[in-house]
């Protein structure tokens, strides 16, 4: 073989040889590739699934709690409106003067203390009432006192379920019943000193808040609380379907 044939047979076999070596490193190095970055997006799958579970964790338990409040407040919002609802009915029932009175001229003794004893009197009461000289007077104020520690009774029931339970209202509702039981505890306080003092009140701020506005926002907080039950029928909340009933301000008679 001549010299050349022989150089040119040794320059394609040497360049054969180079070639495979790069395909070799070429494969090796696309395989080492594909496998790094195979096992990097794996990696990343792992993370993405571990804090897609944490999300779910926390939305879940975040969704558990919003839950758990929201059906606290159903379970105890128709009580304190019930409480809320008797308490002003008695409140208008304390400023309202007119009551029957008996006539205790025409009654001894025994029918005296049987009338006074179906109306609801102590025995304190009634022993204040027989003993007086003027027993239609006497009797004039046990009543207003009796409505007044009925009021009383009624707001503490209120302020005490209120207040222990209030915690799971939605914070403006919440505050606008804060806001009107504050208005309403004004209204028997100042009766209060009016019974007390035994004088003719003089109608006050309070008292003409009351009559001027305050069922027109009794029935304002109706349409919030309903709203807050998703009541389909208000007339379940109606204050004129609640009655009266006893249940801690302190009584000073």
């Amino acid at each position: 073989m001549d010299p050349v044939t022989s150089g040119l047979l040794g320059f394609v076999g040497g360049s054969g040889i180079v070639t495979f070596i790069l395909w070799l490193c070429k494969s090796y190095l696309d395989k080492w590739l594909g496998a790094r970055f195979n096992e990097q997006l794996e990696e990343y799958k792992g993370r993405q699934a571990r804090e897609l579970e944490r999300l779910k964790l926390r939305i879940n338990s975040e969704f558990d709690r919003v839950t758990k409040l929201n059906q606290k407040e159903f379970e105890v919002l128709p009580e304190i409106w019930r409480k809320l609802c008797l308490l002003f009915n008695q409140v208008e029932l304390l400023n309202v003067d007119f009551h029957r009175v008996p006539d205790f001229q025409n009654m001894n003794d025994s029918q005296i203390d049987k009338f006074l004893t179906n109306e609801g009197f102590s025995d304190a009461s009634k022993e204040t009432i027989l003993e007086s000289a003027n027993r239609q007077e006497a009797y004039g104020y046990a009543y207003n006192v009796k409505k007044l520690n009925t009021s009383i009774d009624l707001f503490n029931g209120f302020f005490e379920t209120f207040q222990s339970s209030g915690v799971f209202i939605e914070p403006s509702l919440r505050d606008n019943l804060t806001r009107f039981s504050h208005d309403l505890k004004r209204v028997v306080v100042e009766k209060q000193m009016d019974i007390q003092s035994n004088v003719r009140p003089v109608p006050s701020e309070a008292t003409t808040w009351f009559f001027s506005s305050g069922r027109a926002e009794l029935e304002e907080l109706q349409v919030e609380v309903a709203g807050r039950l998703r009541a389909r029928d208000l007339s379940v909340l109606d204050p004129a379907h609640q009655s009266s009933g006893g249940a801690v301000l302190s009584n000073g008679h």
